[in-house]
């Protein structure tokens, strides 16, 4: 199924429910997604049409008919990586916002259809955790002119101190911890801007939407009570969207040794983040004290959670 069939359907369901059953602003959209033909496609086009709706329908969220969540993964052309941060579950019973805040990958690869994906979708603050070098090279055109009411905001994540400790390759062993430690101000102000950012949904994004904006990602959704093991998997889901980047980024390499090797090194894997969070715990007592050690108040912090929560 095209895109452009996709979207035939939805508009067609959405004008049938609306002439002959609830309207959507009655019943919401697990009324018309479980009542209409769309609960007969295959899970495999359930993306599509959560990236389709984000441009046609208002609202919050969309449930698929079987009472789950679509899949948080968005169809914004062309990125490869957004994925709503939504519809988590915490130890407490309590659930992440949807469209409150979406990781993502570089947003200077979006296309015009992409940028009307994202304002469609309400958001109003985009978070670049990029190094001013990386601007440079990939600048993001939208930074310059963006969509209005869209405010681009550069805070790198990565300090000074870890770019130069990490050309030694003994410190590369440290893995995530070493950003952790020594880049702690910066994710603390990282986590300000997602905490001061205004109402409206919020991007966070760095080069591949993986490590820098995983690290930033990851934090957020302890802080807001969800379990180690579901933050953990949202770490290691970017290698099932990356593929296309990873082959674009071994395609000059001949050599089959070296090939696998790096593509080795591609691979995500939980204990990479969980790490983080072990090093934060035991070095700091609680997520909470590490961001009050990197200058935040006890108020920025929970603005930072209740952005997520709702």
């Amino acid at each position: 199924m095209s895109a452009a069939a996709a979207e035939r359907l939805i508009m067609n369901s959405l004008s049938h429910q609306c002439s002959d059953g609830p309207t959507l602003q009655q019943e919401g959209y697990r009324w018309w997604i479980g009542h209409s033909s769309l609960q007969r496609l295959e899970s495999r086009y359930k993306t599509v049409l959560l990236g389709l709706s984000a441009r046609i329908l208002p609202g919050p969220h969309i449930e698929w008919a079987a009472g789950g969540r679509v899949d948080r993964h968005l169809i914004w052309p062309d990125l490869l990586n957004a994925r709503d941060l939504g519809g988590l579950g915490s130890a407490s019973g309590q659930e992440t916002a949807w469209r409150r805040v979406v990781r993502a990958d570089n947003l200077n690869k979006l296309a015009s259809t992409g940028v009307a994906a994202l304002v469609s979708y309400g958001v109003h603050t985009v978070i670049d955790l990029r190094d001013p070098r990386e601007l440079e090279k990939f600048p993001n055109p939208l930074a310059a002119a963006p969509p209005k009411g869209v405010v681009f905001i550069n805070v790198p994540l990565i300090s000074e101190g870890e770019w130069e400790a990490i050309k030694d390759p003994g410190r590369m062993a440290e893995g995530y911890v070493l950003t952790a430690r020594l880049s702690h101000t910066n994710i603390a102000r990282a986590m300000l801007a997602v905490a001061d950012a205004s109402p409206g949904g919020v991007v966070v994004h760095c080069h591949a939407g993986k490590e820098r904006t995983g690290i930033v990602a990851a934090l957020l959704l302890s802080l807001t009570g969800i379990p180690d093991e579901t933050v953990a998997e949202d770490w290691v889901a970017s290698d099932a969207f990356l593929q296309p980047l990873y082959e674009e980024w071994l395609a000059n390499e001949t050599d089959p040794t070296i090939r696998a090797k790096r593509a080795e090194g591609f691979v995500t894997h939980a204990e990479h983040i969980l790490d983080v969070l072990t090093h934060i715990r035991g070095s700091y007592g609680s997520l909470e004290e590490y961001l009050l050690v990197g200058a935040l108040t006890s108020d920025q912090i929970d603005r930072a959670r209740r952005r997520l929560l709702g």
